[in-house]
């Protein structure tokens, strides 16, 4: 049989270019498959090492939801249905616990089971199988997901006491505001401030007042409901961001943690440090029209508190 000579050359090619793309896809570190519209894998390619989506050796002819869990499975046959309906490419991310599997040195700061995946769906043309399939390219990303992580924590956490920072409260606090105006839920804000603390600072040293603000710190990330957001927004300064608490609910935790406060003993060097805080509450009114509005009235009754001799708890 004579072929064209164009079709001819092609075919002699066609060896050298399915080896070619299997070399190349040996050396990606991203893993291929092939899954049809009723999540049936239809075959798999390229680097064989890879963990992800499956853990089975070979998964071709296996649905997707023998293969991995049933919130996994769902969401990934949405994602195909809708990578095939609209003809685009959809990228999706989801985490998998690999028994057994450590990626990443003990050292690391990564999770040894718990790992993050990327998964990009391209719809294939329906010319090239019998059915509409999508090419899945599947990485693992934990490596960029642990930094993200990290940097997340550096940007709103206080590097001292490891409380949310400044930033991160004022945010919360934002977000608690447009929450209460939207659904008209009571929400609480108590400030504190330990009483005389230049006073540790210039008698013992910074190195005490840092041990003083890390255990005031512990004693506040204890005494909190879960819902309860609690971080540093000063030198001594911390505020306790309390949704869903009516103020009235809220005076008596502020006593509880109060006096909490005054049996923390600092032991540094060969003295035993104790000391006192001062707060104040307020609640997230209806008539206000900012959230520092209630900053400033709880910052308010806090100075009324260091007025008055201190380790108190006034509201406004």
């Amino acid at each position: 049989m004579n072929l064209n000579p164009d079709l001819q050359y092609i075919m002699e090619d066609l060896p050298k270019l399915k080896q070619l793309i299997g070399i190349i896809s040996s050396v990606l570190p991203d893993r291929h498959f092939i899954v049809d519209e009723d999540g049936y894998i239809i075959t798999r390619f390229g680097n064989e090492s890879g963990e992800g989506f499956f853990q089975t050796t070979d998964p071709s002819g296996k649905r997707v939801s023998e293969i991995c869990k049933p919130s996994l499975a769902k969401r990934l046959m949405d994602s195909i249905a809708l990578a095939l309906e609209e003809k685009v490419t959809i990228t999706i991310d989801y985490c998998m616990d690999l028994e057994g599997v450590r990626l990443y040195d003990a050292d690391s700061s990564g999770p040894t089971g718990a790992q993050w995946f990327e998964l990009k769906l391209v719809p294939l043309d329906k010319s090239i199988f019998d059915r509409p399939v999508a090419v899945c390219s599947n990485r693992n990303i934990t490596e960029r997901k642990l930094l993200e992580l990290e940097l997340k924590v550096l940007a709103t956490t206080d590097p001292l006491t490891k409380l949310f920072n400044r930033r991160h409260m004022v945010s919360e606090l934002e977000n608690s505001f447009s929450r209460c105006k939207r659904y008209e839920t009571p929400t609480t804000v108590l400030m504190l401030d330990i009483d005389f603390f230049k006073k540790i600072n210039d008698t013992y040293g910074h190195d005490a007042g840092d041990k003083v603000l890390v255990e005031f710190s512990l004693l506040l990330q204890t005494h909190h409901r879960d819902t309860d957001i609690v971080g540093r927004i000063g030198g001594e300064e911390f505020l306790i961001l309390m949704p869903e608490l009516p103020i009235n609910q809220g005076v008596p935790m502020a006593d509880r943690l109060l006096d909490g406060i005054r049996n923390i003993k600092v032991a540094f060097e060969d003295q035993i440090l104790t000391f006192s805080a001062s707060a104040g509450i307020s609640e997230i009114k209806s008539t206000d029209t900012d959230f520092n509005l209630v900053l400033k009235r709880a910052d308010a009754a806090l100075y009324q508190s260091k007025d008055n001799g201190r380790d108190q708890v006034n509201q406004k």
